[in-house]
């Protein structure tokens, strides 16, 4: 459960060309298939505790210039974030790191995409991080109902599968 943010700074961002050039992380062939990754800069990696490198990218395209968003690189797909910078921050923060709440921020479209065990993991946030910080406003919960309602039958039907003997 366990996460933070490890932002990088947006003068990087948008000033350092070496630091853009994530063709030298890619393949020529998964640039292909993911475009986006063409004006991708790492936005926030993390930590350490963050086995699944669902990476997030800030979209910035020097040609035009214009900041398209943020991205989570999720397998072989570039998801847009509905959120800005300064939202993405107070989200990391109001969830207290906790693994995946990024993908929460997905539009639900994509969010009913992910991998059934990426939701169970999710659903996790909301009856776990309760328990961790019981002192804590957790109305954040509430804004987030629909992803959650997605995410339970994942949750459910696992811990299902783990009581059949």
């Amino acid at each position: 459960m366990g996460g933070c943010l490890n932002l990088r700074g947006l003068t990087t961002a948008f000033a350092e060309p070496t630091y853009k050039q994530l063709s030298r992380r890619y393949s020529p062939a998964y640039i292909e298939d993911v475009p986006l990754l063409r004006i991708a800069t790492l936005f926030d990696c993390g930590s350490v505790a963050n086995v699944t490198n669902y990476l997030t990218y800030l979209l910035y395209d020097p040609a035009t210039p214009q900041y398209q968003g943020l991205a989570v690189e999720y397998g072989s797909r570039m998801l847009p974030l509905t959120v800005d910078i300064g939202a993405y921050v107070r989200a990391g923060l109001a969830w207290h790191g906790g693994w995946g709440w990024r993908l929460l921020y997905l539009s639900l479209k994509d969010f009913c995409t992910l991998d059934g065990s990426d939701l169970l993991t999710l659903y996790q946030l909301y009856d776990g991080l309760p328990e961790l910080f019981p002192d804590v406003d957790w109305s954040i919960i509430d804004t987030k109902k629909a992803y959650f309602a997605i995410a339970r039958p994942a949750a459910l039907h696992y811990r299902a599968r783990q009581l059949r003997p």
